[in-house]
């Protein structure tokens, strides 16, 4: 039997995941399983700073960011209205 539009699509996709890297699994044979008893909330607290070391990297590149670009608009030519 020939392949609807649809099949034909999620086929396309399947092979670009999985050149990209990704792990494709059909959906009768998901295994949820590694995902049991570690919440996400778990995971990021883990791996993240605090939200006070994380603004302050925020703040601290768009001051460098903000001086950077005031060098470069005191460059630009002065236009004439």
């Amino acid at each position: 039997m020939a392949e609807t539009p649809e099949q034909k699509a999620r086929r396309d996709i399947d092979v670009k995941l999985i050149v990209s890297g990704w792990l494709v699994q059909d959906r009768d044979d998901l295994d949820l399983f590694w995902i049991k008893g570690q919440s996400l909330t778990d995971t990021v607290t883990d791996i993240l700073p605090p939200p006070d070391v994380i603004a302050t990297e925020i703040v601290d590149e768009l001051e460098a960011a903000f001086d950077l670009f005031s060098e470069i608009a005191k460059k630009l030519p002065k236009s004439v209205n």
